[in-house]
């Protein structure tokens, strides 16, 4: 082979070394999701994105070309790189809406153990051609040897390149100026951003991204005192000062993609015949309160809210670019189980799925709940097409209940899975009826409704099912049930916008925030209204029917609910605030009297600041 290698001139590698550069470019670009026309279109109004892009590509190449010495060889491994981790975020960002960041490497196990678990688009034909296109380099690379330069030319061109990016690492990708300030997508819309502004940047823009950001003028003494202050009365709302001893049991349920989609004006249901009937009847027992969520993500981030409810923190206050608030979970952390707990609850989680998805087994013993279960608990009998069904999980979730009420009251947390997407007929292995509407819509469309609504029924049944076996018992209960985000329905809300939903005008807080809704229950047994009054402790908590409120209040009113008051001042604080700012999002606002707005007054903003600030406390610099 030797014998027919052709050593390049200088001249020419340099020509080919320096138009592969934005051709590896390109590829990458074309691996992850997305249009390739729009994202160069965005690079278009803001040229510096070509450098951000470009540069990590280049520095690869040379570094490889000193240590290896042939340029075709370079270019295939750097094109192999950056190919496979632009790949890797288009496979993420399909199947979990999160996109693919520094951290995530830290957990390429689960996500391997993932890539075997779940039916994932794998998009083979892109892999293919990017093993295909690196094996041509390679190729070439047997036939064309590059002129080599002494071993100390060689080391000092990778010490001097490294050291180059290393310096942009902490200098230029790190930049939130050059970050916010280019024209693009709502930087909370994560996936959006890496689409519109390329995957290199963007990946490492977010190299340091879980870590929280610090609120503009963070005290952290003041906010240590936050606690007594508002026990002591001097923060700017009182304090409540009771607490009841004990409490009712309480199983939260959170239902995958869980909506009241079917009873939408677009939609001929008869009571009997909707698919959430049952979840509509208990919406009207007089036991029961109902109203609307608001969560911090669409179409995915069922964890987000997990965290939320629980932690009485907001996902997107974390930081701008978060996607995923448990991955900055790593120490014990206040949480509702925790608050219960200080007052003699036991407490035990569920969720039919793997325990290593969204590092739940770890999450959840930071938040106080070692008492877990999740797939092992199930049977292969227990699936409903691609997930364990609904009526399984009520199953298990029964038996559990049973064998753990055993004096000292119970805080139970269940995650469903069955209503996941995708929504076609493949998940089930059956056609389920097609919706019932007047609307002329799309077979796409209408496939993913029947199959999204067939789960919609399973869980409304789960639902019913849960309150018929919780009558019976002769503890008291308080059941909390919710959705966690809105379904995924079609790429740029397809379905939603056949059903006459317009979903895309980010200078209309209403209508945006409208993507982040979804319904909740709060019901109670017989025996929980021998004792109490969820009525009359809804009013005294300021709680109206109907009333729609933000994820991260929910946990804080349960404990309300319960009884439990003046445990964790936090909690107690948020019970105030949602008094006085029921809807807080980075979305927009909704005030007492109904109307929404983007930006807040400058007393109502006050508050705001100062929970943000205990928020950062409590997460990050509080001490266990």
């Amino acid at each position: 082979m030797k014998k027919y290698k052709r050593t390049l001139p200088w001249w020419l590698c340099w020509v080919l070394g320096i138009l592969s550069i934005p051709a590896m470019g390109l590829v990458v670009l074309m691996l992850q999701k997305g249009s390739v026309l729009a994202t160069l279109a965005c690079f278009n109004q803001e040229p510096v994105l070509y450098a951000l892009n470009l540069w990590p590509i280049a520095a690869t190449l040379m570094i490889a070309l000193c240590i290896g010495g042939n340029l075709f060889y370079s270019i295939s491994f750097t094109t192999f790189l950056h190919g496979l981790l632009s790949y890797i975020n288009l496979i993420k960002v399909n199947s979990r809406g999160d996109p693919f960041v520094p951290g995530d490497i830290l957990l390429l196990t689960e996500g391997m153990e993932a890539v075997g678990s779940y039916e994932l688009d794998l998009q083979i034909g892109k892999l293919c051609a990017l093993l295909a296109l690196c094996l041509i380099l390679i190729g070439c690379g047997l036939f064309f040897k590059t002129p080599k330069l002494r071993w100390y030319f060689r080391a000092g061109g990778a010490t001097v390149v490294l050291a180059a990016f290393v310096v942009t690492m902490f200098t230029v990708y790190p930049s939130k100026t050059i970050y916010e300030e280019m024209k693009g997508p709502n930087r909370a819309n994560v996936p959006a951003v890496f689409d519109s502004f390329g995957f290199p940047y963007c990946f490492l823009h977010n190299f340091n991204l879980y870590p929280m950001e610090q609120p503009e003028q963070y005290d952290a003494a003041a906010a240590a005192r936050y606690e007594t202050d508002y026990r002591q009365g001097r923060l700017p709302l009182p304090a409540p000062k009771t607490r009841e001893e004990g409490g009712p049991n309480i199983v939260m349920v959170m239902c995958e993609a869980f909506t009241d989609l079917p009873n939408d004006e677009a939609f001929t249901y008869s009571p009997e015949e909707n698919p959430i009937a049952r979840f509509n009847q208990l919406t009207q027992d007089p036991k029961s309160l109902s109203g609307r969520l608001v969560v911090s993500n669409t179409g995915a981030g069922t964890a987000n809210t997990e965290f939320d409810v629980l932690t009485g923190c907001m996902t997107n206050k974390l930081s701008p670019a978060t996607s995923s608030a448990f991955r900055i979970v790593h120490r014990n952390t206040d949480s509702v189980p925790r608050c219960l707990q200080e007052v003699g609850y036991n407490t035990f989680f569920m969720h039919p799925g793997q325990n290593w998805f969204y590092n739940r087994e770890s999450v959840y013993s930071y938040l106080g709940i070692t008492d877990q279960v999740f797939r092992d608990a199930f049977t292969d009998q227990d699936y409903k097409g691609s997930w364990i069904s609904d009526e399984a999980f009520l199953r298990v979730l029964t038996e559990n209940l049973e064998s753990r009420v055993d004096g000292a009251p119970l805080f139970a947390y269940g995650v469903t899975i069955q209503n996941h997407q995708a929504y076609n007929y493949k998940k089930y292995g059956f056609e389920p009826p097609l919706p019932q509407t007047d609307l002329p819509l799309s077979q796409e469309a209408q496939e993913r409704l029947s199959v999204y609504f067939e789960g919609l029924k399973d869980s409304s049944d789960m639902l019913y099912g849960l309150t018929q076996y919780l009558e019976q018992e002769e503890e008291p209960y308080l059941l909390v049930f919710f959705g966690d985000h809105q379904p995924n329905l079609g790429n740029g809300f397809q379905t939603y916008e056949e059903l006459g939903f317009h979903y895309l005008d980010p200078d209309d807080p209403q209508e945006t925030l409208q993507i982040y809704d979804v319904p909740f229950l709060i019901w109670a047994n017989d025996a929980y209204h021998q004792q109490y009054d969820l009525k009359a402790l809804a009013e005294a908590a300021g709680m109206k029917q109907g009333e729609s409120i933000s994820s991260h209040y929910l946990g804080a009113l349960t404990c309300r609910l319960a009884g439990v008051q003046g445990v964790d001042s936090y909690f107690d604080y948020l019970n105030e605030m949602r008094q006085v700012l029921p809807v807080c999002s980075v979305y927009g606002y909704r005030l007492p009297d109904g109307t929404f707005t983007q930006e807040l007054p400058p007393e109502l903003q006050s508050l705001e600041d100062l929970r943000w600030n205990w928020q950062y406390y409590r997460l990050k610099t509080q001490k266990e």
